[in-house]
């Protein structure tokens, strides 16, 4: 399953791109694909997908930092770089936010998506607004169809 099988409503300038979240803030999220999806489209890093078992992967997490600016080491183990993007969002992480071989459990995404939006805000981001569009048609269409 692919970011692009979730059906996020297009933003209200009618910009092309990654959809916005204006149309989605507030609204929860059904599950961990979508709340992979809004992650992504936070820091305009690009489709994401699961994999076997619905587990995320690290470049969620790699993509998160990286587009909010935090200075974390990109190499460490998904553990601890989960737990280095959660200090930095400010956002609390216990076990309820992890299972077994380092998946993020749905309450550990909401967390740092929540965090992600919040870290935004208080930066004087407007959340939603992507911020680019795409370069090419064939760079749109490959976001939105799975390879």
């Amino acid at each position: 399953m692919f970011v692009s099988d979730v059906n996020i409503q297009p933003n209200r300038t009618g910009l092309p791109g990654i959809a916005s979240l204006e149309s989605i803030v507030g609204v929860p999220a059904k599950n961990k694909l979508e709340h992979v999806a809004r992650m992504s489209n936070l820091t305009n890093s690009g489709p994401e997908d699961l994999v076997s078992g619905s587990k995320e992967r690290k470049s969620v997490l790699i993509n998160l930092a990286k587009g909010l600016t935090f200075p974390v080491d990109r190499s460490l183990v998904k553990p601890k770089l989960r737990e280095e993007v959660a200090q930095h969002l400010g956002v609390d992480w216990d076990e309820s936010c992890f299972s077994t071989r380092s998946t993020i459990t749905l309450e550990g995404l909401v967390s740092l998506l929540e965090g992600g939006e919040k870290w935004l805000l208080s930066h004087g981001h407007p959340v939603g607004l992507p911020k680019r569009a795409f370069d090419s048609p064939r760079d749109k269409a490959s976001a939105s169809c799975p390879s």
